[in-house]
């Protein structure tokens, strides 16, 4: 069984009906079997700040170090590359036929600490190449690279 999340807020000690009853199908579903069940409170989503660092600053210089080495990419690629093979943000999901799929999840609904533990991952594997991707608070000259990419254009102030 794939995992399956459920959001809710509790009020008076109790979970909305329509997560309680999905939940109480899927344990029913599940007769005979072993369970994990997990409750953590949700964390604060990324934030406008973190994204817009993100867009603006940390996926340009990792498309810029694609470029340098001979590859076109877009941004969007480059955002799917990162979650698959740096993020690790892939799940198994089971089709209608019995087979299984690796599909990329969604970055968007990472936390505000989880969204910096994948920055942080990126920074590191950046740096194998030689890529130095700044703190948000951080003044650094980029690398020539950069401006090559830009074409001219100037960078943006992302720490607002």
């Amino acid at each position: 069984m794939a995992e399956i999340k459920y959001y809710s807020k509790v009020i008076n000690g109790r979970i909305s009906e329509g997560v309680s009853l999905s939940i109480r199908d899927v344990i029913q579903q599940s007769e005979g079997k072993n369970l994990v069940i997990t409750i953590k409170e949700q964390g604060k989503r990324r934030s406008d700040r973190q994204n817009a660092f993100y867009w603006g600053v940390v996926i340009p210089a990792v498309k810029g170090l694609f470029e340098a080495a001979g590859t076109t990419c877009t941004p969007e690629d480059v955002h799917c590359y990162l979650k698959e093979h740096v993020g690790g943000m892939m799940k198994i999901i089971f089709l209608p036929d019995g087979s299984r799929r690796a599909i990329v999840e969604s970055s968007t609904k990472l936390t505000t600490a989880e969204w910096e533990s994948y920055i942080t991952k990126i920074r590191a594997w950046g740096a194998q190449g030689g890529l130095v991707i700044p703190e948000p608070h951080e003044n650094i000259e980029p690398p020539d690279w950069v401006s090559e990419v830009l074409q001219g254009q100037p960078l943006r102030d992302m720490r607002g």
